[in-house]
């Protein structure tokens, strides 16, 4: 049976992934799950003090405000969810200074790992809506914080589902799942499928919260690669499919 990986993350991550997948001789294709439409922000404008934390909520915000990050004086500390997004930054400006949860990732690492400091403004980028968990340690701890939208998602999974599907008809499908938000909308599209159908399909997740999101909504095979390194994930798919 043919075997081929559908990669979800966002476009330039997923086709980079999918060059690297094709080089090592493994079919795989960009699969869009959610488009995404960065909002007009200008970052001249927010008020951010020296003593002021940022918190990176993803890294589609890292990469809005990646020429930002390059050129400006930030002495600022600034938190990310893990180590994959600290590493980003410090591509963009390697005099950054990052910090991240030391034996896992996610938002819940960040808070009980005491990374955020409760004497301090957080100034929290991120998307559609503040992390629901984020924002309820900020309440609890009475943080003073301020929250940027710097873009959009669309779900646009209806519009493409159709290509996952007729491939499952006559052959394997993986998929690969880098954040809740897609997944909950994988399961929601899918969950109307027959199970013969969605035994053709293996989910790969890149995160304990991901995994929960999909065995709480779906039936369905989940092999999870706790690494969004993009190395990490091309060796471990290569290894699954060749095993």
């Amino acid at each position: 049976m043919p075997i081929k990986v559908f990669i979800t993350r966002p476009e330039r991550d997923s086709l980079s992934l999918v060059s690297k997948l094709i080089a090592n001789k493994i079919d795989a294709e960009y699969l869009p799950v959610v488009e995404i439409q960065s909002n007009y922000f200008d970052i001249e404008k927010l008020s951010i003090c020296s003593n002021d934390d940022l918190f990176f909520s993803s890294p589609t915000s890292i990469e809005i405000l990646a020429d930002w990050l390059k050129s400006a004086k930030i002495n600022n500390k600034i938190i990310v969810p893990g180590k994959y997004s600290a590493e980003r930054i410090l591509k963009i400006n390697s005099s950054l200074s990052v910090v991240y949860p030391k034996y896992s990732s996610g938002v819940a690492e960040v808070i009980s790992e005491e990374l955020i400091e409760c004497d301090k403004k957080l100034v929290v980028f991120g998307g559609d809506k503040i992390n629901q968990r984020l924002q309820g340690c900020c309440h609890e701890q009475q943080i003073n914080y301020e929250f940027v939208s710097l873009y959009q998602t669309q779900n646009v999974f209806a519009k493409n589902v159709d290509s996952l599907l007729d491939y499952a008809k006559h052959g394997f499908c993986y998929i690969l799942v880098s954040s809740s938000t897609v997944a909950k909308i994988l399961c929601d599209e899918l969950s109307t499928v027959s199970k013969n159908l969605l035994s053709n399909i293996t989910m790969i997740s890149l995160h304990q919260n991901i995994t929960t999101v999909i065995n709480d909504n779906l039936n369905i095979m989940v092999y999870e690669i706790l690494d969004m390194a993009e190395l990490t994930i091309v060796n471990e798919i290569t290894k699954l499919i060749k095993k």
